[in-house]
């Protein structure tokens, strides 16, 4: 054997096992999924072709009817559920503390959980046994049944807690109670840094999104971002929000007008940026649920893996947008109609790329026995391959996919100024940072005696505090107690120090 072809043999063992490796350390948080209404559904991602079994549990209604996620650990084990009012174990036993997520009005009219789409998120853990649960509520004080959200609830959960069944230890915690927001549209990324959360609700009757920033140890409503366009109105009972998998670009869609937003987002600052509409081919629909000829309630979007495609849902049509296509006659390709007879039909509804990287589809009734699939998304047009009935379920009522989210996204790869601090070098001073909450004073102490400039930070990147430090002061005290609570960052001289304040 000579020495070249040893070298690329090796070569390619160590890619081969740099490639496994790399894939074993991708956790399998979106592993299992959960849905059902009446009975309840697991679908298993293990292998290569997803496999569905009922939910194996004495509590035959866990009500996953549209408003529901779930969450795996790292190694695929089904942790934890939700369907937007209760949150359960992997045994299908609500957790202490874990009924009555929303409040008691909108709770008791939706019968114990909730039906449209994206109403609960659960977040990625902090850590082995910490997660956090964001859900949507109507407010007692304003509730009718047609009532937009108008409060955000954040839960804490322990899983460690009762043997590992979980529990509640902080239960609606108030994101925000200051705006109005849809019913639908809301869904999470990670930040850059690869650690923290940012989350993204989508507002009631215009083009809002408010975006709230959440680490382990604050939670932040960051800015109301608007857009003059589309213009929305109150027909919002179905749609979604959703991120690619990079989590650079964001789309939303509701019921009604048949448009679509899509725009750049910044993952270090939460910014929204250079939005795009795109009208929604109308066409004629293929059945009698609709309220004119033309098929223009929109049910729900999801990006193709790569990016490129982003795919529609209407009430009975599938299309498919190419966002690289400048050409709008050519970017939109009709993927499929009616799945079934006009009579049988049971709606399309929300869409969501699973971890097999393929696109599944919901229904937004429950009188069917299966989801549709697309098996190679990244493809244009028909060779996406769109699967009629090819996810299976062992009984009726399997209602809409879970709002799911890529928990695998890491860091980005550009810093971002200043929370990003890591790859700094620190050769010109020494930087001490002490917080004392009893006299709600931040000590800031350097050892080298320059002048220098001191700058503070929130944790999204928002300047909050800045002076001059001048030559021979070594130690400089910053009245804190008009703060708002949360992580900060201090930097002197090039160097930056993290504090919590609390």
């Amino acid at each position: 054997m000579n020495c070249k072809r040893l070298l690329n043999i090796l070569l390619i063992a160590h890619c081969t096992l740099f490639i496994a490796n790399c894939t074993k350390a991708q956790g399998k948080y979106n592993n299992n999924w959960v849905t059902g209404g009446t009975f309840n559904f697991v679908i298993n991602f293990d292998s290569a072709v997803a496999r569905t079994k009922y939910f194996d549990t004495v509590n035959h209604y866990l009500g996953f009817r549209g408003s529901h996620s779930c969450i795996n650990d790292s190694l695929g084990i089904l942790k934890l559920m939700c369907n937007g009012a209760k949150v359960y174990n992997a045994k299908g036993n609500i957790i202490e503390n874990g009924d009555s997520l929303i409040d008691s009005k909108y709770y008791t009219y939706q019968g114990g959980n909730t039906v449209l789409a994206q109403g609960s998120e659960i977040l990625l853990p902090f850590d082995s046994n910490i997660y956090y649960l964001v859900n949507v509520t109507i407010s007692d004080s304003v509730w009718s049944t047609s009532s937009k959200y108008d409060k955000i609830y954040c839960h804490k959960i322990e899983m460690n807690a009762n043997n590992g069944d979980g529990k509640v230890i902080e239960k609606k915690r108030v994101i925000s109670d200051s705006g109005l927001y849809a019913w639908v549209g809301m869904s999470a990324c990670k930040h850059a840094n690869g650690k923290d959360w940012w989350l993204v609700k989508h507002g009631a009757a215009a083009n809002d999104y408010y975006t709230f920033f959440i680490s382990k140890d604050s939670i932040s409503e960051i800015k109301k971002q608007s857009f003059a366009v589309p213009i929305y109105n109150t027909a919002d009972r179905s749609g979604q929000l959703s991120f690619n998998q990079q989590a650079t670009k964001l789309a939303y869609v509701q019921e009604e007008p048949n448009q679509v937003f899509v725009a750049d987002f910044n993952r270090c600052d939460g910014q929204i940026t250079n939005p795009k509409i795109y009208n929604i081919p109308a066409l004629l629909i293929d059945s009698y649920y609709s309220y004119t000829a033309l098929d223009v309630n929109a049910g729900g979007l999801c990006f193709s893996p790569n990016g490129r495609f982003l795919y529609v849902s209407m009430i009975s049509k599938i299309f498919q947008l190419d966002l690289l296509e400048a050409d709008s006659n050519l970017a939109w390709q009709l993927i499929a109609g009616l799945d079934t007879t006009p009579n049988s039909f049971q709606l399309y509804s929300n869409i969501e790329l699973g971890p097999d990287n393929k696109i599944y589809i919901g229904h937004w009734n429950a009188g069917t026995t299966f989801w549709n699939v697309i098996d190679n998304p990244d493809a244009k047009g028909v060779n996406c391959n769109y699967c009629r009935a090819c996810l299976r379920f062992p009984g009726v009522g399997s209602f809409s996919t879970p709002n799911s989210i890529n928990y695998n996204l890491g860091a980005s790869p550009t810093l971002c100024h200043p929370l990003d601090t890591g790859n700094i070098k620190i050769d010109s001073i020494q930087l001490y940072v002490s917080y004392q909450n009893t006299s709600n004073q931040l000590t800031i102490s350097i050892a080298k005696n320059a002048e220098n400039k001191l700058d503070v930070f929130s944790a999204q990147g928002a300047l909050v505090y800045s002076q001059a430090i001048n030559a021979g002061v070594v130690k400089v005290s910053v009245d804190v107690s008009s703060w708002a609570k949360g992580v900060y960052i201090v930097r002197v001289g090039g160097q930056s120090k993290k504090v919590i304040i609390n």
